[in-house]
């Protein structure tokens, strides 16, 4: 029971912001949004059933795995070396009670 109370809220939650946001990209009615989805969610799964929710997924895999990669490929920026005594006392660059440099805290 718990599990079918669980589904029918995420469904509707689902349903609700993607008619809303597709909704307000065209300019369709709500409604008519609301009722395309539910039919083409509908007719992709009896059609396709769990053959093409392995199909969807494997898409996903590799476009998550090809923007891993993009992200971990990507240069990285230049970051300034602390000096050798700051390394060693922490108080000098990490201070909350510090005076402010140029107006701004000591840790922006």
């Amino acid at each position: 029971m718990l599990l079918v109370v669980y589904v029918l809220v995420y469904m509707v939650t689902v349903l609700y912001s993607g008619s809303l946001v597709f909704s307000e990209i065209t300019g369709w009615s709500f409604h008519f949004v609301l009722a395309l989805i539910v039919v083409l969610v509908g007719l992709y799964t009896i059609k396709g059933g769990l053959t093409s929710v392995m199909w969807t997924d494997s898409l996903q895999c590799l476009l998550l795995s090809a923007r891993c990669g993009a992200l971990l490929c990507r240069p990285r920026p230049y970051r300034r070396r602390l000096a050798s005594d700051d390394r060693r006392d922490p108080s000098r660059y990490i201070s909350i009670s510090r005076p402010t440099t140029r107006g701004l805290p000591s840790w922006a």
